[in-house]
């Protein structure tokens, strides 16, 4: 009986985070010049400071959830046009829970180009969006993530 129980806690625990697993881009197998790219949010800081998560669990109502151990993408490929997103985002303060909701968000792709989303306080309220980036911004962010990789391996 013991084991059981042990064995439901645990199962209970790993199912409980499957969900929020930060993961790669869920790819189109299609040429790049014909997709864009929409990247979620991932932003952890090891102690003090504000967490903010958005992962995509939904595109055009079609879930997005890959199976326990690699639960909802991050970012996302999607062909050009029209889309509806549905986000999932959390808000962690300080080490404490804060805000977390899910909510569809309407985006309008061109391919070839490059989207971020972002977690906004407005009015006391976290407001997630999604905009367009520049190659220069896509670069720059791109420079910084590399740096503090690089910091965090030399520690």
């Amino acid at each position: 009986m013991k084991i059981r129980w042990i064995l439901a806690l645990a199962l209970t625990a790993f199912g409980s985070t499957a969900c929020v697993t930060r993961n790669d881009t869920l790819k189109l197998d299609i040429p790049a010049e014909n997709k864009a790219t929409v990247y979620g949010l991932a932003e952890t800081k090891v102690m003090f400071g504000v967490e903010r998560d958005l992962s995509i669990t939904a595109i055009d109502g079609v879930n997005t959830f890959r199976g326990w151990g690699k639960g909802y993408p991050v970012s996302v490929e999607l062909t050009p046009g029209r889309h509806t997103l549905t986000v999932l985002y959390r808000i962690t303060d300080q080490g404490a829970p804060g805000p977390t909701g899910e909510t569809k968000l309407e985006v309008d792709v061109r391919a070839g180009r490059t989207y971020v989303s972002d977690l906004v306080l407005e009015d006391g309220r976290w407001t997630p969006s999604i905009r367009e980036i520049t190659d220069e911004e896509m670069r720059v962010a791109e420079e910084r993530r590399a740096k503090i990789r690089a910091e965090q391996f030399e520690n």
